[in-house]
This record gives C-alpha cells, structure tokens and sequence, in this order.
C-alpha cells in the first residue's frame, strides 16, 4: 500500500472515531454567533477564514495574510466588527459584537495549522471569549481540524468544537462536529461543496445541511453562495486587486429578512 493511501484510511478512521465519541446522556449545547465571520467550507478553506473555520487549512497557505471586517445592516455600518492575521501556519482572530443575545460579546482565537503528509493537514485553535451574556461570558473552547486533498477534484475536511466541553449548571456541554466535502468539477471556473453539522447527543438525521457553490468568472472576481436545510441563504463575491482584496457576504433568512452583511477588506503578502 503506498504511503499516500495509509495516510488517507488513518485519517478517515479518525473521523470516525471522534465522531462516534461521546454519546451517552442528553447534554446542554453551546451555539457560537456567526456574525462578522462570513461562512466557508471546512474543506475549502486558507488563510485568515481558517482561524475560525477550521485550523487545518492554515498549514496551506504560507502568506500573511490580514482582514479587517465590519457588519452592514439596516443600511449602514453598525458597532460589529473583527480582524484577523494569518501566516506561517498561525492565525489569531478578535470579534466585536454589541449584542448577542442580550449582552455584549468579545472573543479572542488562537489557530495553529501543519502539514501531517502529503495534501493531509490538521490543526487546533482556542477560542476565549473574554466577555458574553449568560453562559457565554468567560467561556473557553477547544476545537480540532482535519483537512484532506483525496484527489486533485476533491477534499475532505472536519472540525471537532468544543472538545473541552465546559460545564453548564454543572453538566458538561456537546461536542460539535462539522464534516465537509468540496468537488472541483472539470475545469477552473467551479467549485461545489457541501456540509454537515450537528452536537454529540443528535442523531444524523436531525444534522443542519449545507451545500454552496463558488463561480469564477475571467478576471479577478469570485463569486459564491450557500443555503442550508433551514432555508438561510448567504452570497456573496470576493474581488482581489494586486495584493489586497474586498470580500462580502449578505445573509438572509427563509421570508428574505436580510440578517447583515459582513464586509472585509484586507491585504495578503508572500513571506517567501
């Protein structure tokens, strides 16, 4: 069996295992905010996004890389805000929001990322949130991340959050799995992807689903778009000028309730 092969059956294997750990008794559940950090998939994912994605994916790209991100909402600019630098292998992310669930929120991340074979990564991030309403305020959070290239046309990743499992009026909380898969179909101008997410105690079919598609029209524009099984959609476009770039993503309900936009500009720089 060549090498390549036994990497990619011990990493399928170690999917497996982590997602089968756990599930005994009904547990209490975390759920992140997802403003300011616009969704990507964690099968599709370098640089600045995989701080918060999935850390596996800063092991790819080796150039520093920094974003600067606000909300659009209700027609104007509001109080929410992030940023985030990447590079060699390292990310670190602050978030901003005035009110999440009646109280302001502010959260630190720590990522790491590292080749483990050839096209096989994997990383960890801590997520501290220094301040939140209720249960979230000095809350920590552990997550791991797997991201695999099975082929040049598909990759595979996976993130385990909140493996520490912090304790909520005395029980310990759900670990949260998120497994991904990304297919490049023939050609350059295409790329699908689709997820799967959900807590220790669900059962698959209770899972949130996922699926996206990125379009690459000539020029330095990329378009991409989601919508999951609760009818929430998301588009949005990324346009790159020399080394710096505007990303945007508008997020919208199933009655089209506009739910903010995120807005990130940024610079990226090869550091050899």
């Amino acid at each position: 069996m060549r090498p390549q092969s036994r990497y990619h059956i011990v990493s399928l294997a170690f999917f497996f295992v982590l997602i089968a750990v756990g599930r005994v008794e009904a547990k209490p559940r975390i759920i992140l905010p997802e403003d300011i950090q616009y969704h990507r998939f964690a099968s599709r994912v370098s640089g600045a996004e995989a701080t918060w994605v999935n850390p596996a994916g800063l092991a790819i790209n080796k150039q520093l890389d920094f974003q600067y991100i606000r909300r659009f909402y209700d027609g104007k600019f509001t109080d929410d805000w992030g940023a985030v630098v990447s590079g060699d292998g390292v990310g670190i992310a602050y978030r901003s929001l005035e009110n999440y669930r009646g109280g302001r929120y502010r959260e630190y991340i720590f990522a790491t990322g590292t080749d483990i074979g050839r096209n096989m990564y994997w990383g960890v991030s801590y997520r501290y949130v220094k301040e939140g309403a209720g249960l979230y305020n000095k809350r920590h959070f552990w997550s791991l991340g797997l991201l695999m290239d099975t082929s040049p046309r598909v990759s595979l990743g996976a993130v385990f959050g909140n493996l520490n499992r912090g304790r909520i009026d005395g029980a310990r909380s759900q670990i949260e799995h998120v497994v991904t898969g990304t297919y490049r179909p023939s050609g350059e101008n295409m790329i699908i992807s689709a997820e799967i997410a959900w807590s220790t105690d669900q059962n698959l079919a209770d899972a949130r689903f996922r699926a996206g598609l990125e379009l690459f029209p000539r020029g330095q524009m990329t378009f991409h778009g989601s919508f999951d099984d609760d009818g929430q959609y998301r588009i949005g476009f990324r346009f790159n000028l020399n080394r710096y770039f505007i990303v945007t993503e508008s997020r919208s309900d199933a009655d089209n309730n506009h739910l903010g936009t995120a807005v990130a500009t940024g610079t990226e720089r090869k550091l050899r």
